[in-house]
């Protein structure tokens, strides 16, 4: 960052059963908090939050387990299959890998979803955001042959309203927004673009390769108020 300070992402522990047969054993979650530091990397901020999933969709296929059981296991991955890909051959839509990959595509049927992404209001406006799913990518996508997110605005989204009490919403900034939902989602999607997702038609998502590099985007020109 260019006055000196890093974004951390803090990965949290999560406990895993060596031994499962529900579908969901297919869904690989990593949550965390994001921490600014300044550059002697003395001091530590929080700055949000992210969440995203793997979904292994070929292990699901190696041992014999519905892919529609997989991700319907889980209210937040449930949309993704219809949308993305060919029920019968559990493999991406043809439009959809062209689309994020053009002619590269090299198989993998395997997802990463980047679910959700907040940041503190102190720290907005800067590209943080952008620079945090930036190293989430980095981190996640080499299980993954596709990347996609359904961008959507947490101020309303009525289930994570719901998991709030008013004073911990108002924390969060929620009630600083006063964008109409539609505008608010075309922004988003604005903002998603310049990491290189691009809409599929006719669904509410967006996608990238993870063959895509990284390097020169503009999430690594950031500033920040730290």
């Amino acid at each position: 960052m260019r006055d000196g300070s890093h974004l951390l992402l803090r990965f949290l522990a999560d406990d895993c059963p060596a031994s499962c047969d529900d579908a969901s054993r297919f869904l690989c979650e990593s949550r965390g908090t994001l921490i600014v530091t300044d550059h002697r990397g003395e001091r530590e901020d929080e700055a949000g939050f992210f969440s995203a999933t793997v979904v292994d969709v070929r292990g699901a296929t190696t041992e014999g387990e519905s892919v529609f059981d997989v991700f319907d296991s889980d209210e937040t991955c449930s949309g993704y299959l219809e949308a993305l890909y060919d029920l019968e051959t559990d493999d991406f839509k043809p439009r959809v890998s062209r689309l994020a990959s053009g002619d590269d595509y090299l198989w993998n049927p395997n997802l990463l979803i980047l679910d959700r992404l907040m940041v503190y209001p102190r720290y907005r406006g800067s590209g943080l955001g952008l620079l945090a799913l930036h190293g989430i990518m980095l981190r996640l996508r080499a299980a993954a042959g596709l990347i996609a997110m359904k961008p959507f605005p947490l101020q309303f989204q009525e289930k994570f309203l719901g998991n709030h009490d008013p004073g911990e919403l108002e924390r969060l900034g929620l009630n600083l927004f006063n964008v109409p939902r539609e505008n608010a989602r075309s922004k988003l999607r604005r903002y998603y673009a310049k990491l290189g997702f691009r809409r599929v038609p006719g669904t509410e998502y967006m996608v990238r390769s993870p063959e895509l590099p990284l390097a020169d985007s503009p999430a690594l020109q950031v500033e920040t108020g730290a």
